[in-house]
């Protein structure tokens, strides 16, 4: 890796945790500077991964995808080292569809104008100009669609039974309320009123 063999990686790295230490950063000014040399830096490691892959002789898609990779990777994998969702997987600000821009930018100006510097220039402004409009704007990607079905849900108990009058039912007047019960007759009706009168005499 060049950051093992240039020493000027590792004076760039200290520089920036020397002024991170020493400069209070949660104001308001420096929260949005911080926000432009996001995307800004984003543009220059977009076109620099997307150009190294080119000089390979990768394809042009290939190349794209390792200038995303490496403007959003590090991000990514820091992100997973702190226990929280990478910000490039939806739910943010557009970074990686900005990153994806910026490397189209660069194949465009490396193998059609060859023109290398220039798109260099051009991919690094539109990062930072479509990263700030889009904290800005707050753009966002469309929510993904939920396509799960829902499992139907058993009820186990009791029948619910219904309950109202019982014409509503489907009840007339002189039919059994069920199979097993008959139709009562006054003359029924009237032996069973002399039995009681018999019952209350024989106790008096």
């Amino acid at each position: 890796p060049v950051a093992l063999t240039d020493a000027g990686y590792w004076v760039g790295v200290l520089a920036a945790a020397a002024v991170a230490y020493t400069i209070d950063l949660g104001s308001r000014w420096a929260d949005r500077l911080l926000i432009v040399l996001d995307f800004v830096g984003m543009g220059a490691w977009t076109a620099t991964g997307t150009l190294k892959a080119l000089g390979l002789g990768l394809h042009w898609l290939p190349a794209v995808a390792l200038g995303v990779t490496t403007a959003v990777g590090g991000g990514a994998i820091r992100d997973i080292m702190v226990n929280r969702i990478p910000a490039v997987f939806g739910g943010n600000s557009l970074y990686a569809t900005i990153a994806v821009i910026g490397g189209a930018e660069m194949v465009v100006f490396q193998e059609l104008l060859h023109r290398p510097n220039v798109g260099m220039g051009v991919a690094i402004v539109t990062c930072g100009v479509l990263g700030i409009l889009s904290r800005w704007r707050n753009w966002r990607l469309p929510a993904p669609v939920d396509l799960t079905v829902p499992r139907p849900k058993l009820r186990l108990g009791r029948r619910r039974i219904r309950r109202g009058p019982l014409k509503e039912q489907g009840w007339t007047p002189g039919e059994p309320l069920t199979r097993n019960l008959e139709t009562v007759t006054p003359e029924q009706i009237r032996r069973h009123r002399r039995r009681r009168r018999r019952r209350v005499r024989d106790r008096a």
